[in-house]
C-alpha cells in the first residue's frame, strides 16, 4: 500500500496542475474576449459620432459647424441627435453630438450652431442627465454679472421632447426654459422652438418635419455667411470691374481726341484778337490779310486801317 501510493499522489499533483493551467487559459481567454467586446463597443460608440465633453475638448479645437446636445428619458432625444448628425454628415457638414450631461454652459461660446433636443420630465423638470447644465444656465441668464451678450455668437435650435398628456404649464417645460435662457444670454434663434408631442407615438414624423424646416434655416445662415450684409456678390465684382475697364477705355478715347483737336488747331491760320489796356486806353491789335488796324481808341473811335495793300 505503501508503495502504491507513490504513483498515486503524483497523479493527483498531475491532475491539480493540468487543472491549475486549465484555470489559467480560461482565464487568459476570458480577459482577451473581455477586451475585444470592449474595444469593439468603443469603435461602434466613436463611429456614432456621440462623444462626452471630455472627448470632444480635444476634438473640436475648430469649432465644428453643428454641434449637437441632447438630453434623453426613453431614448427618442439620443435617436434624433444620431439621425440629425447623420444627416449632417451626408450634407458633408462637420459636426458632432453630446450628451447634456457632459455638457458645460461656460463653453456655448465656442460653438457657431447648436441644436438642443431635450425632453421634460414628470412635473416639468428636467431629465435627470439634463437638469445640471439646464440649472446653471437659468442662473446664468438672471445673474446681473453674466453679460446678457454672452451668446451673441450663437445660432441655436431648440426641439423639445415631451407629452401633451401632462398639464400644459409642464408640457415641454424643459424646453421653453432652455430656450428662454438662451434667449436672455443674447443667443440667436435659427427657427422657432418645436414642441414634439408624444401623445399619440407621431413625434418621430414632428421631428422629421421640424429637421427639414431646420437645413432650411441653416442652409440660409450659411449663404448670408458667404456673402455678408454690405459685401458684393461674384457678379457684383464682375459688373464693376467690367465698368472700370470700360472708364479707362473711355478716359483714352477722351485723351485721344483732346490731342487730336490740338492738331487741328495748331494747323489753322492765325486769327487772333488781344485786348491789352494801357492807363485808361485800350489798344486793339488785329491781323488782317489787307493791312492791319492800329491804336483804336477805348470808345472805337479815331481810329483806322493803315498799310493797305
Amino acid at each position: 500500500a505503501g508503495v502504491g501510493s507513490i504513483p498515486t499522489a503524483a497523479c493527483h499533483r498531475q491532475r491539480q496542475h493540468m487543472v491549475d493551467l486549465y484555470d489559467d487559459d480560461s482565464s487568459l481567454l476570458f480577459g482577451l474576449l473581455f477586451s475585444t467586446a470592449v474595444f469593439l463597443l468603443f469603435l461602434v460608440y466613436c463611429r456614432s459620432g456621440i462623444v462626452t465633453q471630455s472627448d470632444s475638448s480635444s476634438r473640436i479645437s475648430e469649432p465644428p459647424d453643428l454641434t449637437i446636445f441632447f438630453g434623453s428619458l426613453k431614448g427618442h432625444g439620443r435617436r434624433f441627435a444620431e439621425r440629425l448628425l447623420k444627416a449632417a454628415h451626408q450634407r458633408g457638414i462637420k459636426a458632432i453630438a453630446a450628451d447634456l450631461a457632459s455638457a458645460d454652459p461656460d463653453r456655448l461660446v465656442e460653438h457657431k450652431r447648436v441644436v438642443f433636443i431635450v425632453a421634460t420630465y414628470a412635473g416639468g423638470s428636467d431629465v435627470l442627465s439634463a437638469a445640471p447644465f439646464s440649472h446653471e444656465l437659468t442662473e446664468m441668464s438672471t445673474d446681473f454679472r453674466v453679460e446678457k451678450t454672452l451668446l451673441t455668437s450663437l445660432s441655436y435650435a431648440v426641439f423639445g421632447c415631451g407629452n401633451s398628456e401632462y398639464p400644459p404649464k409642464d408640457f415641454n417645460a424643459a424646453a421653453r426654459r432652455l430656450d428662454r435662457a438662451l434667449r436672455l444670454l443674447g443667443g440667436r434663434r435659427l427657427l422657432h422652438r418645436c414642441e414634439g408631442d408624444d401623445i399619440d407615438n407621431a413625434i418621430s414624423e414632428q421631428f422629421d418635419a421640424w429637421v427639414d424646416r431646420f437645413w432650411l434655416a441653416f442652409d440660409k445662415q450659411l449663404q448670408a455667411e458667404e456673402h455678408p450684409k454690405g459685401a458684393r456678390s461674384s457678379a457684383q465684382t464682375r459688373r464693376i470691374a467690367r465698368m472700370r475697364k470700360q472708364g479707362e477705355v473711355d478716359a483714352a478715347k477722351a485723351v485721344a481726341a483732346a490731342a487730336a483737336r490740338a492738331e487741328r488747331a495748331a494747323a489753322r491760320p492765325i486769327s487772333a484778337s488781344t485786348n491789352e489796356v494801357e492807363g485808361d486806353a485800350q489798344v486793339k491789335w488785329t491781323s488782317h490779310s489787307s493791312g492791319e488796324c492800329c491804336n483804336a481808341g477805348a470808345d472805337g473811335d479815331g481810329g483806322e486801317c493803315c498799310n493797305e495793300r
